[in-house]
């Protein structure tokens, strides 16, 4: 499946399945590990733009809302806390996941 393919897929879950159901679409009977769940949360955060806008909510990415309610309902379930969220969406230099500018324009 191409990315785009991907993309249009994980709109249409984001529209159709409850926040309960959503994860188990996504994956399609692929294992939902804490690490498959935050890459997919990052992959969303960074396909479909941010969810929130602070004083504006409405204006935020309703794809990127709704997965990210899905994925935080799941990983604080497996005691993953939102300060390891954050880490992994936005590592820092010599962390796991980091890329440096010149390895992002490299894609």
């Amino acid at each position: 499946m191409s990315e785009g393919q991907e993309l249009m897929r994980l709109m249409k879950l984001a529209r159709e399945k409850s926040i309960d159901e959503l994860l188990d679409a996504a994956f399609e009977g692929r294992e939902k590990t804490v690490d498959n769940v935050c890459r997919l949360y990052v992959f969303v955060d960074r396909s479909f733009g941010a969810g929130e806008y602070p004083n504006r909510p409405e204006l935020g990415s309703r794809v990127t809302r709704t997965f990210k309610q899905a994925c935080e309902t799941f990983l604080e379930n497996a005691g993953v806390d939102k300060k390891e969220l954050e880490k992994f969406r936005n590592p820092l230099p010599g962390e796991k996941g980091f890329r440096s500018v010149l390895e992002e324009f490299e894609l």
